[in-house]
């Protein structure tokens, strides 16, 4: 099985909600176009192709609850199938073979998520989220022309920091990583707790104090395309009770693009506009991503022998054992 095949059923994001408004939108995931369109209240996602002569259906409009095909007025219910046909008289039956593919689609964390299969497992879970202690903003970074196991791998790749974020989160004289758990896999998640230091936020905006200051990472792996990690700093061995969350979710386009979803959550600093979170979080995966698009094969290799590991990536050999577990080869 291929990469393609193996990820269809799993959930991933797609497009923000506010963008499903009141017309069809056209989206595509694993290679498979689907339209998207709001009957009632449910998010509907069908195979953006009609069945009559293959035109986009995301290219039609919507006709009350249905969806009306642009070439010849077919239109189609939420479960795919169609309810009308112009050109028949209306006493005359539908043909059965007149339906197209519902896929799953769900809204969380202000974007909608498709299955194209039935779904392994839930959304992530993003605690954060609609937390009132946390102020939660999502980012659309765009498309990468990289295979989305190759950018999710940059993600919780922890020993490049020193070297492509130099002087940003790393320092260059890091050469000499500290040992890094391996990670325990706990259902569809590899968790991991690890310390390190980041840029002192307080520095920047009122200079006072170290500029970087030691910090611990609580970050999680969520299969298949997804990470989770939430950030505290530590003083006088105690840890902070301000929280740092970074989400990212890779949605595979095509076998070779991805696009590149972020949330930011923070209990703290809500002073500071989000703009600035947003430019720092964009401009750092700036650094990765000619890097990333540079990588070879495109997607990650699952058989161990394939490339060399060194201990400090044991969470790299559990996260591409499990992507051979579900048909990656």
């Amino acid at each position: 099985m291929g990469f393609l095949e193996a990820l269809r059923p799993f959930w991933h994001p797609v497009i923000r909600s506010e963008d499903v408004k009141d017309r069809p939108v056209g989206v595509r995931l694993l290679d498979q176009p689907v339209v998207l369109f709001r009957s009632g209240e449910e998010i509907v996602a069908l195979e953006d192709y009609c069945v009559h002569r293959g035109a986009a259906l995301s290219l039609g409009r919507l006709q009350g609850e249905n969806l009306e095909c642009p070439y010849h007025g077919f239109q189609y219910g939420a479960s795919g199938r169609c309810v009308r046909i112009p050109s028949m008289a209306p006493e005359q039956p539908i043909p059965e073979k007149a339906r197209v593919r519902k896929f799953h689609a769900v809204e969380r964390y202000d974007v909608v998520w498709l299955a194209l299969e039935e779904p392994e497992y839930d959304v992530m879970e993003f605690p954060e989220f609609g937390d009132s202690a946390f102020h939660t903003f999502v980012i659309d970074c765009g498309v990468w022309d990289a295979n989305a196991t190759r950018v999710i791998e940059n993600n919780y790749d922890y020993t490049h920091v020193p070297f492509i974020h130099a002087g940003r989160l790393g320092v260059r004289a890091e050469t000499e990583y500290p040992p890094i758990p391996p990670g325990e896999r706990i259902g569809n998640t590899i968790m991991q707790i690890m310390e390190g230091e980041e840029p002192n936020w307080s520095y920047v905006h009122q200079p006072g104090g170290a500029p970087r200051i030691p910090t611990r990472y609580y970050n999680k792996l969520v299969l298949p395309l997804c990470t989770h990690t939430r950030t505290h700093t530590i003083a006088n061995d105690k840890e902070s009770d301000d929280a740092y969350v970074f989400v990212m979710a890779v949605s595979p386009i095509a076998e070779k693009q991805s696009q590149v979803w972020l949330w930011v959550s923070r209990n703290y600093g809500w002073d500071i506009p989000d703009l600035e979170y947003e430019r720092w979080e964009v401009d750092t995966l700036a650094q990765d991503r000619q890097l990333v698009e540079s990588q070879r094969p495109a997607v990650v290799p699952t058989d161990p022998r394939e490339e060399l590991f060194v201990p400090n990536e044991l969470h790299h050999v559990e996260y591409r054992r499990w992507l051979r577990s579900v048909g990656v080869k």
